[in-house]
C-alpha cells in the first residue's frame, strides 16, 4: 500500500503511523518451488533468440538441400545406396554437412512414395558483364517458377539470357561453386 493510504488508515483507526504494521505476508510452503528456472529477459534473450534462429535456418537449408538431392537420386536409381551411386554420393555429402541420418532416411521413404513431386535438374545459360559465359544449374519441382526466378536474377544484375547451347559448348565440368549467401 502507498504511504498516504497507510496514514489515512492509521488516522481512521486512531493509531500513529509509526505503530501501524501491515499484516504479515503469507509465504509459500518450503516444499513448493517455482515451475522451472527463471527465463532470460531483455537484450540477452533477444541475442540468444537471434543466434538460435540463425542456427535453425542454416540447418533447415542444409536439410532441404539434401532432401531434394535424395529425392532426385532415389527417383533416378532406387533406394539402395550400394547399387545407386548417386544416392551414395548424396549420403556422403549429407554426412559431410552434418545432416542427421534420419533426415536422409525420411527423404528416401518420401521419394519412394508415388505422390512425391519429381525434382528436375535444370540448366540455364547466360552472358554476364564483359561477355562472360554463365552456366546456371537449378533443382526445382516447378519449371515455370524456376525459369521466372532465374530470368529475374539474371536481368536484375544486368546480364542477358542466352539460348540453349550457346554457352555450354565452351565448358567441360571440372568442379562446382556454391554460393553461400542468398542472391538478392
Amino acid at each position: 500500500m502507498p504511504l498516504h493510504t497507510l496514514v489515512l488508515l492509521a488516522s481512521a483507526l486512531s493509531l500513529s503511523p509509526a505503530s501501524y504494521a501491515p499484516p504479515p505476508r503469507m509465504l509459500a510452503p518450503a516444499s513448493v518451488s517455482r515451475s522451472g528456472p527463471v527465463g532470460m529477459m531483455g537484450r540477452k534473450f533477444e541475442n540468444n533468440k537471434l543466434k538460435m534462429a540463425k542456427t535453425a535456418l542454416a540447418y533447415a537449408k542444409k536439410a532441404s538441400y539434401i532432401g531434394k538431392k535424395v529425392v532426385v537420386a532415389v527417383k533416378a536409381g532406387g533406394d539402395d545406396p550400394s547399387i545407386n551411386r548417386q544416392l551414395a554420393a548424396v549420403m556422403a555429402e549429407a554426412n559431410a554437412l552434418n545432416v542427421p541420418k534420419d533426415v536422409v532416411t525420411k527423404n528416401i521413404k518420401r521419394a519412394m512414395d508415388t505422390d512425391t513431386a519429381n525434382y528436375d535438374e535444370l540448366t540455364y545459360e547466360a552472358y554476364g558483364h564483359g561477355g562472360v559465359g554463365l552456366v546456371i544449374n537449378c533443382l526445382s519441382d516447378n519449371k515455370n517458377r524456376a525459369v521466372s526466378e532465374v530470368n529475374m536474377v539474371i536481368n536484375k544484375n544486368g546480364c542477358k539470357v542466352a539460348s540453349q547451347g550457346s554457352v555450354l559448348f565452351n565448358f567441360s565440368p571440372k568442379g562446382r561453386l556454391l554460393v553461400a549467401k542468398p542472391l538478392d
